[in-house]
């Protein structure tokens, strides 16, 4: 079948202690953040200091889904040069 995008998946993962969310995420449990027809994605909807676990997979005209691959967790950082000031570890 011919390729006709991809499908980016995330999960937030949970940074706070009492978060509801767990620290981790089945692949399959993750949710549709975009469909596109590149191969990159930017995800405008994250908040400074969230921490998220992405996966993609190709899918076809037909809307059949290659197995979905973990790219890794993200963290949101502020731009400076001191990153740490804003985590709180010193």
């Amino acid at each position: 079948a011919d390729l006709a995008g991809y499908r980016v998946y995330r999960f937030e993962l949970a940074r706070e202690t009492g978060s509801t969310k767990r620290g981790f995420a089945r692949i399959d449990e993750m949710e549709l953040l975009h469909e596109v027809s590149k191969p990159f994605c930017i995800d405008s909807s994250v908040r400074l200091g969230g921490c998220y676990s992405y996966a993609v997979c190709a899918i076809d005209a037909a809307g059949n889904e290659s197995p979905r691959v973990l790219t890794g967790d993200v963290l949101v950082a502020p731009s400076s040069r001191n990153p740490d000031q804003y985590l709180g570890s010193n």
